[in-house]
C-alpha cells in the first residue's frame, strides 16, 4: 500500500518554528533491578517523534487543509508522506500524522501563521526500486544514483512554484 501525500503542490513546504529542536521518543523501557543492571527491552524498533512546522497560508490554502484533514488524512489519523527540513537545508520525506493543529494566528490581511505538529516515523523512506540498483551496482554506481535522484529532486518545481504564488 502506497501512503497518500501531503498536498504540498497547494500547500506549499513547511518551516520549522524557531527554537526547533528534534529529538527522538525512546525505543528502550528500562526496569530497574533490586540489585545489578537495569533490564531494557526494545518496545518500539521505529521511534516517532513530534515536529512542530509553521506554514503561512491564505484563506484559501486554510480551507483546503481543514478539508484535507478531514478527509483524506482521516482527522490527522491516517499515515501519509511529507517532506520535513530535518537535516538542516535540505528536505527529507518520512511518514507523517497530524499530532496536533492550534488555533491559527492572522498574519496582515491576507497570510496567516498555521502551526502544525507532525508525529513522524523516524525513518528514511527511498523512492521505490533505490535498494535493488544499489544491490546491482555496488557501492561504485551510488554517485550515479545520486546525481539520478537529484534530479528528481522536487525542489525546483517548488521553487518555480513559490516565485509564480509570491507575484
Amino acid at each position: 500500500m502506497v501512503a497518500k501525500a501531503f498536498p504540498e503542490t497547494v500547500l506549499g513546504r513547511a518551516v520549522l518554528r524557531d527554537g526547533f529542536q528534534y529529538s527522538r521518543n525512546d525505543a528502550i523501557e528500562r526496569t530497574q533491578m533490586d540489585s545489578g543492571l537495569a533490564r531494557g527491552r526494545l518496545y518500539n524498533s521505529n521511534p516517532l517523534a513530534r515536529v512542530p512546522c509553521k506554514f503561512s497560508w491564505d484563506e484559501f490554502q486554510v480551507a483546503f487543509f481543514e478539508a484535507w484533514l478531514q478527509t483524506v488524512a482521516n482527522r490527522g489519523a491516517s499515515w501519509f508522506t511529507i517532506y520535513l527540513p530535518l537535516e538542516g537545508v535540505s528536505y527529507r520525506q518520512v511518514l507523517a500524522r497530524v499530532a496536533q493543529v492550534p488555533p491559527r494566528i492572522p498574519r496582515g490581511s491576507v497570510k496567516m501563521a498555521v502551526a502544525i505538529e507532525f508525529e513522524i516515523h523516524d525513518s528514511l523512506i527511498v523512492p521505490d526500486g533505490i535498494v535493488e540498483l544499489v544491490i546491482e551496482f555496488g557501492a561504485d554506481g551510488i554517485p550515479t544514483i545520486a546525481a539520478a535522484l537529484a534530479e528528481t529532486s522536487l525542489a525546483p518545481a517548488f521553487e518555480a512554484w513559490a516565485e509564480g504564488f509570491a507575484a
